[in-house]
């Protein structure tokens, strides 16, 4: 195919125009994208680019001499966005503007890893100033860190996945002989109280015990150097079966249920599993420190409503394993059943819910903060579903960090307040879900 002058003409004015080569390709039809994008090269026709944060920031920012930036203001450059459209040609021919105000404004723009002479179509974006604060906002969110005392997050394929694996500390302690042979011994007596477990688990108020129970076995089931990888699975176990012995605490203090108390044959291998189980648990560095921190930060479950519509939210978009959302369930469970280790469950949940939060804000942030928003549809499935996640949970998640530091949850309130004009909305991908009183997550169509 020849590139007639009607063609050319085409071209740049649709490169002029910012369509993209694919799209100036189809348009002229018979012509491929790499021709659309060589014939663009030898026309001198300047590389699109797309917008980025840096671009948004004040000529001000740069590390110019004022010398330099008054000429540029002088010839209406005020953003790196202004700045990085000039040629050096242009520059040059600024009054005031010498060789050495390019050089300084090159180095400047190298820093940041953008040049002179670059197109940006869509610029200047509406409502600069606006967005300029939005990008600043998402910063600021893209440094958050995660919180000690609940489990951490991060972001694996297309799932934010719970952190269990603990530190060396923990492997030291994991090869230790009295570690090992506790952890022998541990296995076998969860494995001796299934079948108490089984039968117990038909009896109103005592379901999930037999569930609780064979996860544990599942979870200890392996070589004691392997323990420190599951640890933030066992410690929810753990906080869950201690729960149990508390309601059976509670109902044998005369309170009132229909729930009947623990036969002594039950109670006693319930009770001696847990106060071999626990101490064998601090016997690791990490779910020590959990540990104490937990008991520093209890909660009581009628607090816990945005925790888990948080949760139910994030299930909803498909963003936490299945493992994940049963890690919530066995805290959820306990905290409704226990007193102290309840209120310890609930204080783990919170936690953990706020870093998930943090989490998903912090890698919202990061994208949102290095790239342009209308580059946003391209990129990764995860990153759809984190918008529509922070679009739809908004008010959950303000008021579930609402009682975090200040300057931590006004970052992520400001963010998510100014998330939703910028990703598209897409609709949901599964059913809304809820939480049932007792049970797993499910479906509301399912209720």
């Amino acid at each position: 195919m020849s590139w007639t002058e009607d063609r050319i003409e085409r071209l740049k004015g649709m490169w002029s125009d910012g369509f993209t080569a694919s799209q100036i390709s189809e348009a002229l039809g018979g012509v491929s994208r790499n021709a659309v994008i060589g014939k663009a090269y030898r026309l001198g026709l300047r590389p699109h680019r797309s917008i980025t944060s840096e671009m948004l920031s004040q000529v001000a920012t740069l590390p110019l001499g004022n010398r330099t930036k008054s000429a540029l203001y002088n010839d209406g450059v005020f953003f790196v966005g202004d700045l990085v459209q000039k040629t050096e040609s242009e520059l040059l021919r600024t009054p005031n503007f010498g060789r050495k105000s390019l050089n300084d404004v090159k180095s400047a723009l190298a820093a940041l890893n953008l040049d002179l002479g670059l197109f940006l179509p869509q610029w200047p974006p509406p409502e600069i100033e606006k967005l300029l604060l939005q990008w600043e906002a998402a910063r600021r969110v893209s440094e958050l860190h995660q919180a000690r005392g609940g489990a951490t997050f991060q972001a694996v394929d297309d799932h934010f996945v719970m952190t269990a694996g603990g530190d060396q500390d923990d492997l030291a302690a994991a090869q230790r002989p009295m570690t090992q042979q506790m952890h022998a011994a541990i296995l076998q007596r969860a494995r001796n109280f299934v079948d108490v477990a089984s039968r117990l688990d038909n009896q109103p108020g005592w379901g999930g015990i037999s569930r609780t129970t064979m996860n544990l076995v599942d979870l200890l089931d392996r070589p004691s150097i392997s323990i420190p990888d599951v640890l933030g699975f066992l410690y929810p176990v753990a906080i869950e079966l201690g729960s149990f012995i508390e309601f059976d605490q509670q109902l044998t203090a005369g309170a009132a249920s229909y729930t009947e108390p623990l036969d002594p044959e039950v109670r006693r291998p319930l009770s001696d599993l847990v106060r071999n189980l626990a101490p064998w648990l601090r016997a690791f560095p990490s779910i020590r420190d959990a540990d104490d921190e937990a008991s520093r930060f209890l909660v009581k479950a009628g607090e816990l409503q945005p925790t888990f519509d948080v949760i139910a939210a994030a299930s909803e978009h498909d963003l936490l394993t299945d493992r994940d959302v049963e890690v919530f369930r066995q805290l959820r469970d306990a905290a409704d059943r226990g007193v102290f280790q309840g209120e310890k469950a609930g204080g783990r949940a919170k936690r953990s819910a706020s870093n998930f939060v943090i989490g998903v804000a912090a890698f919202a942030g990061t994208f949102f903060s290095g790239a342009a928003s209308s580059d946003y549809a391209t990129t990764s499935p995860l990153v759809h579903k984190v918008g529509q996640f922070l679009v739809r949970a908004e008010k959950s998640i303000e008021a579930l960090v609402a009682d975090l530091p200040q300057d931590l949850s006004h970052s992520i309130i400001d963010f998510i307040g100014n998330f939703p004009s910028q990703i598209p909305i897409l609709p949901p991908s599964a059913p809304e879900v809820t939480i049932v009183q007792r049970g797993a997550f499910r479906s509301r169509d399912d209720l």
